[in-house]
């Protein structure tokens, strides 16, 4: 299916779309912003933290917002990353007064991407800016299967509804580590959660049942599969 995750991910009508999550972020938000520019949207991709220079797109360096703005406009449709400054291959994130100036200048045909990594920084300065996102919650499920692993292998758990709930606990502790405004945001419309790196269907009879009862606990949309493979399915 052509722009699958564009679709499937909702941001059709959300301009400002942040992603943050356990692991590296990059290859999701190109491929959003990528379909977002096949969808006829100009893309934009804005780091909170330092990123790497990325393998494909454009990459535009200024601490002037208006003229990355106009040089953004003035081109054919494409994903661009924008940034303050270079320094040894990584892109620097302006500050949270240039993105908010930024922000408020964003025509309806551009769709900005932050890319929000949590293990690179704690951007309290950019909360304000981040709350009024459409955010995207991504977990490897790398990390998570270990931990589900465990505990199901643990024999002095005998109950199936206990280990469950250490699951369920574990879950929402990665989500409030690494998505800290996920659980503030109320409504399909406002924030979903991707589960990358399920690869096969032992992987999947590890997940659905505890992202079954997220789902019950949160009103938000549950999507998992690989990015890297185009891999995407709903629970």
């Amino acid at each position: 299916m052509k722009n699958l995750f564009f679709k499937h991910f909702g941001i059709e009508n959300s301009n400002v779309i942040s992603v943050s999550g356990d692991g590296d972020n990059t290859a999701l938000i190109h491929l959003l912003a990528k379909e977002s520019v096949e969808a006829g949207f100009r893309t934009l991709v804005v780091g909170i933290c330092e990123q790497k220079y990325p393998v494909e797109g454009k990459v535009l360096i200024s601490d002037e917002t208006e003229l990355l703005l106009q040089l953004i406009r003035d081109d054919e449709p494409e994903v661009t990353y924008l940034a303050r400054k270079i320094k040894a291959d990584l892109l620097f994130p302006f500050k949270s007064k240039e993105l908010a100036i930024l922000l408020k200048q964003v025509d309806k045909d551009i769709k900005v991407f932050f890319n929000v990594d949590l293990k690179k920084c704690k951007p309290a300065s950019y909360n304000k800016i981040l709350k009024g996102t459409y955010e995207i919650c991504t977990i490897n499920f790398n990390i998570l299967r270990e931990h589900l692993l465990k505990i199901y292998q643990n024999t002095t758990i005998r109950s199936s509804s206990t280990a469950q709930k250490k699951i369920q606990k574990y879950f929402f502790q990665l989500i409030e580590e690494y998505c800290p405004n996920y659980s503030t945001k109320k409504g399909e419309e406002a924030h979903i959660l991707f589960v990358d790196q399920v690869k096969n269907l032992l992987d999947e009879n590890l997940l659905i049942p505890v992202a079954r009862n997220l789902h019950t606990a949160d009103t938000s949309k549950i999507l998992y599969g690989q990015v890297h493979q185009y891999n995407l399915k709903e629970i």
